[in-house]
């Protein structure tokens, strides 16, 4: 994490889901900065910079419409035991 580093991030990297308006996307974020991860550089020399590692590495799935947050599942609770007397 290295303070005022600037980059772009390709739309495809930013959320696990597929992002439809980008710029809409990180409008609603209401935030002036993203936590990104530096994947290297690739075949042209430019710098790949991914949010959706970020996400990856935090267990974020984003399938199941959870809004991009992973679901929690608790245990169906269970019934009593009921006896023939």
């Amino acid at each position: 994490s290295t303070p005022a580093l600037e980059g772009l991030c390709h739309v495809s990297q930013l959320h696990v889901e597929r992002v439809r308006n980008c710029e809409g996307f990180v409008r609603s974020m209401n935030v002036e900065t993203l936590e990104v991860m530096y994947q290297g550089k690739n075949n042209q020399g430019k710098h790949q910079l991914s949010r959706k590692a970020v996400l990856e590495s935090r267990g974020v799935n984003g399938r199941g419409g959870s809004g991009g947050q992973q679901e929690r599942r608790s245990a169906p609770p269970q019934q009593p035991e009921m006896s023939k007397e």
